[in-house]
């Protein structure tokens, strides 16, 4: 292709394609399609992938593709998230690309119109995020999570703490470069992709955009998946050649083991308070117990 062909292809994109994978997802999609066709800018497309649901989840996707929310969707079964989202990824023609979750929700009607403008300047990196705030069913603020680049790079490289995957921005270069989501990954695929990009390179944090309401819970929140997240994350790592123990890791992965212990012995709620302690004496607001 042409320099000229090229610019042209890229003139014909939209600034934004938000990809969303869902399975069974009947009580949460409404709201977070309609979330997205509040949005002031329009200079963006919805691409969905499905997995085959069976609880009116397929009626809602085709209602919101009839209204023109939807530019492109399918339904085939898949291998989890991941997977879903590498079938639906050459679908998506935006410059940047944003993942959502089927429960998570842009903050407000304005998200996309404040992004575009930092978007539409071309970034020098290829990785922009803002805040997120983690919420419950019913919409409250649980947590408000506020992760500057300058203060979060050394934590991320270890392993210790990620950028909020949901309402963050990756430049489609990224996944020319780098690939597309390794399937092998269940929880932690997602810091995969960005530590391919982010090892030799900065992310750009956007400190005045909320951008996702995401709802607590969700293939992450369960305790084994906690576990199995932050051992995924140690794989991550190691394939990513990361260099340095990442000790503090260790320790939470130890945690999450004695986690899973407490979820077996004495439930749930047990769980929650022992996850609310700890996040006290690390001078953190409660999440799980309020």
């Amino acid at each position: 292709m042409t320099s000229q062909a090229a610019h042209d292809e890229a003139a014909k994109r939209p600034l934004i394609s938000i990809v969303i994978a869902v399975m069974n997802g009947a009580k949460v999609l409404a709201r977070c399609l309609d979330s997205i066709a509040a949005q002031t800018c329009k200079d963006f497309e919805v691409v969905l992938a499905d997995g085959v649901s069976t609880d009116g989840t397929l009626e809602i996707i085709r209602d919101y593709a009839a209204r023109g929310v939807l530019t492109r969707w399918h339904t085939e079964k898949d291998r989890g998230v991941y997977d879903a989202w590498n079938k639906i990824l050459p679908e998506a023609r935006g410059t940047w690309i944003c993942f959502l979750g089927a429960d998570d929700q842009l903050a407000d009607p304005t998200v996309l119109e404040r992004l575009a403008a930092v978007l539409r300047k071309d970034p020098q990196q290829a990785i922009v995020y803002g805040k997120l705030n983690i919420v419950s069913e019913s919409g409250q603020v649980l947590d408000p999570i506020v992760r500057p680049w300058a203060e979060l790079k050394p934590a991320f490289l270890a392993g210790r703490t990620m950028i909020p995957h949901p309402g963050c921005f990756h430049h489609r270069s990224i996944f020319e470069r780098h690939g597309s989501f390794d399937p092998v990954y269940r929880i932690a695929g997602d810091y995969d992709v960005m530590l391919r990009e982010l090892k030799n390179s900065d992310a750009l944090y956007l400190p005045d955009i909320v951008t996702v309401n995401m709802q607590i819970g969700g293939i992450s929140g369960k305790p084994e998946n906690l576990l199995l997240g932050m051992l995924e994350i140690r794989r991550a790592r190691n394939t990513n050649r990361i260099p340095g123990i990442a000790w503090r890791l260790n320790f939470k992965i130890l945690l999450a083991r004695v986690g899973i212990v407490v979820y077996r012995i004495a439930g749930p709620r047990a769980l929650h308070l022992l996850s609310d302690l700890y996040r006290i004496v690390t001078f953190r607001k409660r999440k799980w117990t309020v």
